[in-house]
């Protein structure tokens, strides 16, 4: 018998550890081809992430030329129309735009001077000329020694023609290092390197200190023994001027994925790189803490399954020690506890409720509007807790429902409470038996929700009412029939305020004149904020044009008068639009028409107020 037991035992064990090795060679294959999917999804992503990299930084290149392109030809317009353009004006129109940065910034030639070195031009220099000839921006090829430490330059250059002849250039200088170098657009691994080709295949790169040099592409991916097919693959890439990425293999297994972006000046193409092994470290990572991922679990589960089973035998035991610990609760808890009976209609509550209410009895038949004991119900919310009891006999079994109501406190005041229910019912019949619920003072979160929903109503740079809160107020008491006038404030020239005093002096200007016109107005009159520099009013119960006249002068006279420590010499004013609200009428149309008089007011010469009319503006 023992023997048997033994070869039992033995089966046994051998049967589970061929179990143990059959689940370890699956997982093994799982694991396996997890990592190459994984694997695979990282390379998709690289791809697609140098991809917008390379562009990104084409983008760039490309905002920096036009932005060039726009300021010569917007200066060259200016000389081309100018009356008299000699040399001095032109250096001084120059150094005027060009402020701070000189007149280095931007230069300017006669025709004569860029015509009297033609000779020594390049075939492409000379093609460059025509094209200015032409009325056309040209942007050169790259120069060496010519930027800073030696380095590449390149220049964008504007004409300046007169009855269509050529009689000057304006150019400026770009340094072509921008071209070449780490990338600075982050990919997710980490930054790649950037490089330029142009002509027939000429590679230019940073040596190692930093000053550029020119390789030919196809000697140098030939001598760092790429394969053939894989070189003809990026020359292709390189003649199509397509955006393409394509991978380059070395010995040893390394390699890069590297991107190609045309950059539609000069053949010039962005050539930018990154090496495989900052991607080939990832997935193995991923499927190491995987694989813990998955012990641990399995180690968390039989832990689970034990803990279950502890639970499950002391659950008794907790059940009981719940009941007793419920009774202490309910006597010495500062939530009140209450039960319904649907059938015999009575309602009882904790003892505890005598300490905060004046309730006579804790058992009562509850006969319904706030009868029956229960006087305490604020008036409007008898028929409210009358609805709760209805409709707690409809709810679903294990559903919770709430409501809010009021109810007069010992303290002499009313006292918010959230009533939290549920009903059980009877397991032979399906009929509500009784309903339990809860009483929970809610006041101190209802007074914190009304002072935050102020707050919330206001604009923080001036105390005023902000955009929306203005709107909403302005709408519901046209809803309800109030007339009045909208008065739309604008200060005039506020940007220069910004521009020369500081933000921190035009936040002051902002809080200075919403407490002036504050004080302009009644305190049932609505001010806010309604823009950057803009203030709305709505004055009810106006009818009387010259009242509102008044207190548009009024206005004007009243932001003249501010005078802040931050803006020394600085006269502020204002515009000032007026509106009549009308019949049906709503806040957007009463604002349309107020901002139309405001800019009215705008156009005849600023600090002034208009008033619209329906046969239009009037000052």
């Amino acid at each position: 018998m023992d023997r048997r037991k033994k070869r039992h035992v033995g089966w046994t064990i051998g049967l589970f550890l061929a179990f143990l090795l059959l689940a370890a060679v699956l997982m093994s294959g799982l694991f396996a081809g997890y990592r190459a999917r994984v694997q695979k999804l990282f390379v998709d992503m690289a791809v697609q992430d140098m991809r917008g990299s390379a562009m990104a930084r084409r983008q760039v290149v490309q905002a920096d030329i036009d932005d060039a392109t726009d300021t010569l030809q917007s200066m060259a317009a200016a000389i081309q129309t100018a009356d008299s353009a000699d040399r001095a004006w032109i250096d001084r129109y120059i150094g005027a735009v060009c402020g701070e940065q000189g007149s280095g910034a931007v230069t300017y030639l006669t025709a004569e001077e860029l015509v009297a070195g033609a000779a020594d031009y390049t075939p492409q220099e000379q093609e460059g000329l025509e094209e200015l000839r032409r009325g056309q921006t040209v942007v050169t090829p790259l120069y060496a020694g010519r930027g800073e430490a030696g380095g590449y330059t390149f220049y964008v250059a504007a004409p300046v023609l007169r009855q269509g002849q050529l009689t000057g250039v304006l150019y400026c200088s770009i340094c072509g290092e921008m071209l070449t170098g780490p990338t600075g657009e982050k990919t997710i691994y980490g930054a790649g390197e950037s490089y330029l080709v142009y002509g027939s295949g000429t590679l230019v790169v940073l040596a190692g200190d930093g000053a550029p040099r020119e390789l030919d592409l196809v000697a140098e991916l030939r001598r760092q023994q790429v394969p053939d097919e894989q070189v003809a693959q990026l020359q292709a890439a390189l003649e199509s001027g397509e955006s393409t990425v394509v991978r380059i293999a070395q010995p040893g297994g390394q390699g890069s994925y590297v991107a190609v972006e045309d950059l539609g000046y000069n053949g010039w193409r962005l050539f930018c790189c990154m090496r495989t092994t900052r991607m080939t470290g990832h997935p193995t990572a991923i499927l190491r803490y995987t694989v813990i991922l998955a012990v641990a679990l399995i180690a968390l589960l039989a832990l689970l399954g034990g803990v279950g089973v502890w639970l499950f035998w002391g659950q008794r035991r907790r059940l009981r020690m719940e009941e007793e610990r419920y009774a202490l609760l309910a006597r010495f808890s500062d939530t009140v506890l209450l039960e319904y009976d649907h059938r015999d209609k009575t309602l009882q509550f904790t003892p505890n409720i005598q300490n905060q209410f004046a309730v006579a009895q804790l058992n009562m038949r509850y006969t319904g509007r706030g009868q029956g004991g229960l006087s305490v119900l604020h008036p409007q919310d008898a028929v409210l807790f009358d609805s709760l009891l209805k409709k707690a006999a409809s709810l679903a079994p294990g559903q919770n429902d709430s409501c809010q109501l009021r109810m007069w406190g010992r303290d002499g005041r009313y006292h918010w409470m959230r009533c939290q229910y549920q009903t059980l019912y009877d397991a032979r019949t399906g009929r509500p038996e009784r309903s339990i619920g809860k009483l929970m003072d809610i006041s101190e979160q209802k007074r914190k929700e009304e002072a935050l929903r102020r707050r919330s109503a206001l604009d923080r740079a001036t105390s005023t009412f902000n955009k929306a809160a203005l709107e909403e107020q302005v709408e519901e008491l046209l809803q309800g029939g109030t007339k009045g006038f909208l008065f739309m404030i604008d200060l005039d020239d506020f940007k220069r305020v910004n521009d020369c005093c500081g933000h921190a002096a035009g936040d002051a200007l902002l809080r200075a004149v919403g407490t002036g016109l504050r004080h302009c107005f009644r305190q049932e009159d609505m001010v806010g904020r309604v823009g950057g520099d803009e203030f709305a009013v709505f004055m009810v119960g106006a009818h009387s044009d010259e009242i509102v006249q008044r207190r548009a002068a009024r206005i004007i006279s009243s932001i003249s008068t501010i005078h802040l420590p931050d803006l020394p010499g600085h006269a502020v004013t204002a515009s000032v639009g007026v509106a009549r609200t009308a019949d049906r009428d709503d806040y957007q149309a009463l604002y349309g028409r107020a901002d139309q008089a405001m800019y009215r007011a705008k156009r005849g010469g600023k600090n002034r107020f208009c008033l619209y009319r329906d046969t239009g503006e009037t000052e």
